[in-house]
């Protein structure tokens, strides 16, 4: 259990104490004070502003861990606290000259003259308090007013404001020139009045009040103060020893530990450490030793209410999503790649989630009792309940016996036997299986009750991953992204990795996007990868072909669809089943094509005699009728370089570098290949090809 730190005290053997003993002891921080809180002020109305100060080192306590609550604040005292509000340390102010604008400067003690020096600077003081300062004496509510109003930078306004009529019981006690200062300082909720509607002006102030407004003011600026506040969502709960809690800041996270008398506030209400719900926002403040002491809920990311379903703030773009809430017992959980999580619900069954970021199930147990705030289809926040009895390690040995069954597992505390209870539930990567279909090996987390073994949770040394390549990169680490059946995983290849493709060794460069592969990975580094070409057959008409270093071929698939594929160098060419070169096809053949990685590798090509030919040059265009009288280049519909009437209608396809074009895109000159039937003098152009354009002469 937790215990609070215990402050030193002092034994004073005089029985006076003196005055400027006194106010070192009120405002300095002595070694061991209780951060957390004071015995003085458990229960008080200003406890938890007693604490935010002293935690910031505004207001400390006392040696005794006392905090006097109800002492009066002096004139120097609430100087040195409102300058310490405004982020100034005690070392950067000490041995600071007062300026000699300050009358009887030298009656000021060591402890506050810096900070009065700052007030002094900084126009906190006014005129009269310059000439009779009055350091001793006790602070009035208006003094402090006045103070507070113009170290917050809002003196002008509050002199705009002379004399304004307030609603207070006792404005006529209230120094017309003062008057503006108590209006901002009201409005701004730092100093308000009281029950009875009276303001008191000339009250003394207690330490307590003294941390309430100077609290309230510090939440009204930004200065140095803010860097002892660590903020964050709420993203993983720890409720049991070590209690701890989890906050995350954009993709960073840091866990701070929570001791059991940390003070909690959601609103004006303390509440307790389980209460608490993931996705808040919260403000922390730690102690010394770093441990979470004081935790404010400053808004809400979830609802209070343990519901199956929560209501979300919705995206962005207005749309909204469903949050529900998943309990169960971690049965598996993947980090290293694609995140994923799997639970062992209350009623049984097993649900497999998908998890946003790897953070996310960071520090996430196989055996814990969990939380899993699901938004959409991806987990974003868990909430951690630790169980009793676990021990993580390695399994190291197995024995299924029909009288006594026993596991070894290497652990923290060494390589030793357990025996398993005969009602033992095990299950290994999310599934159920028996003791035999453990492996030694296997990441294990067993819990032990009453010396038996009664769960194994465990996690193959060994894993296989199938899916699709999508990518192959070669930087500092080698990694292959896989496309999956849940998403996507960035595998990172090891130094000695195997690989074959299509069953025969091969290297990395040989794997291409879209192959199929089976990848093996041991401790989470992939040491095998069995690649397979994925084959697809395409077919259609051949409508462009271009020879060059890479060739290629376009395909018409009909009503225009066309498609451009690279040809690899050593493809396959049949046509009307004899072998052939890749140059010997044509326009207007019915192909089909094997595809291989996005490379033709195969044609089987058929030369359709249904159908006809005209190569040619445009002579003419009637684009009334559209027809195109063409000169037919010797060797095609048994003419001789005769003028042949080509007929074109709606359903004719024209295309022109290996995209459908226009009728109005053919010119004059132009040298086509048309493809259809021929009908007494007249040819029906099914598919016009633009082979070259205007006066280029068809050639021989």
């Amino acid at each position: 259990m937790d215990s609070k730190p215990r402050g030193v005290v002092f034994l004073l053997k005089t029985t006076r104490i003196l005055p400027a003993v006194l106010c070192i002891l009120l405002l300095s921080s002595s070694a061991g004070v209780l951060a957390a809180g004071f015995w003085d002020t458990d229960g008080h109305w200003a406890n938890r502003y007693i604490q935010v100060m002293d935690l910031k080192g505004v207001i400390t306590g006392f040696p005794d861990e006392s905090f006097r609550p109800d002492d009066h604040v002096t004139r120097e005292q609430a100087i040195v606290m409102i300058v310490r509000a405004l982020g100034y340390k005690d070392d950067e102010v000490r041995g600071k000259p007062i300026p000699s604008s300050l009358v009887d400067a030298e009656l000021i003690p060591g402890w506050a003259a810096g900070h009065v020096a700052v007030a002094v600077e900084q126009g906190i003081l006014s005129e009269s308090d310059l000439v009779n300062f009055r350091g001793m004496a006790e602070a009035w509510r208006l003094d402090i007013a006045q103070w507070v109003v113009r170290a917050m930078g809002l003196e002008d306004e509050a002199e705009t404001r002379w004399g304004e009529a307030l609603a207070f019981t006792d404005t006529w006690s209230i120094p017309l020139k003062a008057r503006g200062y108590v209006a901002v300082i009201d409005e701004k909720g730092i100093m308000t009045g009281f029950p009875d509607g009276s303001f008191r002006p000339f009250g003394a102030v207690t330490r307590a009040q003294m941390a309430t407004l100077l609290a309230r003011m510090d939440k009204q600026q930004q200065n140095s103060l803010d860097e002892a506040e660590i903020r964050g969502t709420l993203s993983v709960l720890k409720v049991l020893a070590p209690a701890s809690i989890i906050l995350r800041t954009g993709s960073s996270t840091r866990e701070l530990p929570v001791p059991s008398y940390a003070s909690i506030y959601r609103g004006d209400t303390t509440i307790r450490l389980g209460e608490l719900v993931i996705g808040e926002e919260l403000m922390v403040l730690t102690d010394e030793e770093g441990r979470a002491v004081y935790i404010e809920v400053i808004s809400n990311g979830a609802s209070t209410e343990p519901k199956d379903e929560l209501p979300d703030d919705g995206s962005a773009d207005g749309g909204s999503q469903t949050v529900t809430l998943h309990s169960g017992v971690v049965l598996y959980v993947e980090k290293d790649h694609t995140p994923v999580l799997v639970l062992l619900r209350e009623d049984g069954t097993v649900e497999r989630l998908g998890v946003d970021s790897s953070d996310t199930v960071e520090d996430v147990l196989m055996g814990q009792s969990v939380t899993a705030q699901v938004s959409g289809d991806q987990v974003v926040t868990v909430s951690i309940n630790d169980r009793p009895g676990f021990i993580r390690g390695r399994l190291t040995g197995v024995l299924d016996g029909l009288v006594l069954s026993m596991i070894s597992v290497k652990s923290d505390a060494g390589d030793k036997n357990y025996n398993v209870a005969p009602d033992c539930k095990v299950y290994r990567d999310g599934e159920a299986v028996d003791l035999k279909g453990l492996e030694v090996g296997d990441r294990v987390a067993i819990r032990l009750v009453d010396g038996e073994v009664k769960e194994i949770y465990a996690e193959s040394r060994v894993k296989h991953v199938s899916g699709t390549v999508s990518a192959l990169e070669f930087g500092e680490e080698i990694t292959i992204t896989v496309d999956v059946e849940d998403g996507q995983d960035i595998l990172v290849l090891g130094p000695e990795v195997k690989v074959t493709k299509n069953g025969k060794p091969a290297g990395l460069t040989s794997i291409r996007e879209t192959d199929e592969v089976l990848i093996t990975l041991v401790d989470g580094v992939v040491t095998e990868v069995e690649a397979t070409s994925v084959k697809h057959v395409v077919e259609g008409t051949i409508t462009a072909i271009t020879i060059a270093e890479l060739p290629t071929i376009t395909i018409d698939f009909g009503q225009g669809n066309l498609e451009t594929y690279p040809v690899g160098e050593d493809v396959v060419v049949r046509i009307n089943g004899e072998g052939a070169a890749f140059r010997e096809l044509n326009y207007g053949y019915a192909v089909t094509m094997t595809i291989e990685y996005d490379m033709v590798t195969a044609i089987d090509a058929e030369v359709q005699e249904t159908s006809a030919e005209v190569r040619g040059q445009v002579r003419y265009i009637d684009t009334k009728a559209k027809v195109l009288l063409v000169a037919v280049l010797a060797g095609t519909l048994g003419a001789n370089d005769v003028l042949m009437e080509v007929e074109v209608t709606d359903e004719t396809l024209i295309v022109k570098g290996g995209e459908t074009v226009p009728f109005s895109a053919l010119a004059h000159g132009d040298t086509i290949a048309a493809f259809g039937e021929k009908r007494a003098n007249m040819f029906s152009a099914d598919t016009i090809v633009i082979i070259a354009s205007g006066s280029v002469g068809i050639g021989r």
